[in-house]
């Protein structure tokens, strides 16, 4: 009988979670949007992925509705915090 062998995501399992606004991700490698994973490097990998982006929102737009456009995706999930 195969086994399961269960994922860890990494990105919530330590103490500081990667969707945190303090996390520090200046370590993290540079992906270029839109474009491909394997021309980047990862070929051919199956499991979690974090994309960070930050923005600079206007003081005037306080309080005011939003929208942020993702883009086409396949099979993700978005949290924003």
């Amino acid at each position: 009988m195969p086994t399961t062998v269960p994922v860890v995501d990494e990105g919530l399992s330590g103490p500081v979670k990667w969707i945190d606004p303090d996390f520090n991700a200046s370590g993290w490698r540079k992906f270029w949007m839109p474009g491909y994973w394997a021309d980047q490097g990862l070929r051919n990998f199956n499991g979690i992925f974090y994309f960070r982006k930050e923005l600079q929102i206007p003081a005037e737009m306080s309080g005011q509705q939003a929208k942020l456009y993702l883009g086409p995706h396949h099979r993700c999930r978005f949290r924003v915090p």
